[in-house]
């Protein structure tokens, strides 16, 4: 969400939203121009079948993304605001890699007429070099040809590899915030660091549950599973059941 006060909606909403720790960057499209170098051993192209549709929502799981239903990806290919394509190994087949992208003048009339990267993924076992660079230039190029001006994305702060990427292909760093939806994916983002390991599991459960309600957990004894749960001046201990 493109907002200025982001303080101001997750006070509103502060069981469903969460300020993503992610940098913001933006490519000027105007500006730019295609890659000369063509890949080898795979190329790009939109979904065009369920088995495509498929391929993309188990990749996405496979790289511990939010994935979309596959039936949601195959109907991209009738909605002029989503753009989903593929990376498939010209050898085998496969789909290596996957990217979404979205038109903002289509999906919400966009005045500036931008458009955005959402989620790039490629297969771990992929043989071959570049298939994120050539998924991202090959969006960007699928926007120019349709008279946007910039493509946006979000990517997380300590994506070392993802950001020097993003920054070769001339991406530029942008005051803006992503706010998300909280779901089990993005979960450790907005929860903390899990219970200490010497937790028994009842404790476990229980001290996670109170991390994911925003309540503050303290372990008093983790060998003995006594903690300490504060919300705000009201405090309690409490102690699980011995696992065994």
């Amino acid at each position: 969400m493109y907002v200025t006060d982001p303080h101001i909606m997750i006070s509103l909403a502060p069981q469903e939203l969460f300020l993503d720790p992610s940098h913001a960057f933006r490519l000027k499209l105007d500006d730019y121009r295609p890659a000369t170098d063509p890949h080898r051993g795979f190329r790009t192209r939109h979904v065009e079948t369920a088995e495509d549709a498929e391929e993309v929502h188990n990749l996405y799981r496979r790289r511990q993304m939010v994935p979309p239903p596959a039936d949601f990806v195959l109907a991209s290919r009738d909605n002029h605001g989503l753009c989903y394509l593929v990376a498939e190994d010209e050898h085998s087949g496969r789909i290596i890699g996957a990217v979404t992208g979205v038109d903002h003048v289509s999906a919400f009339g966009d005045p500036q007429g931008g458009s955005s990267l959402w989620a790039l993924a490629v297969d771990a076992q992929a043989e071959y070099p570049g298939v994120g660079e050539t998924l991202t230039r090959q969006l960007a190029e699928h926007f120019k040809a349709l008279d946007r001006h910039y493509m946006d994305l979000s990517v997380m702060h300590d994506n070392r590899h993802a950001i020097r990427l993003y920054r070769k292909l001339g991406f530029k760093r942008i005051d803006t915030f992503a706010l998300k939806y909280k779901n089990a994916f993005n979960e450790p983002l907005f929860i903390g660091e899990p219970p200490e390991e010497a937790l028994n599991p009842y404790a476990k459960l229980i001290v996670r549950e109170a991390q994911r309600r925003g309540i503050g957990v303290r372990v008093l004894d983790a060998e003995e599973g006594y903690f300490e749960l504060h919300l705000g001046d009201a405090a309690w201990c409490a102690a699980s059941p011995s696992a065994s």
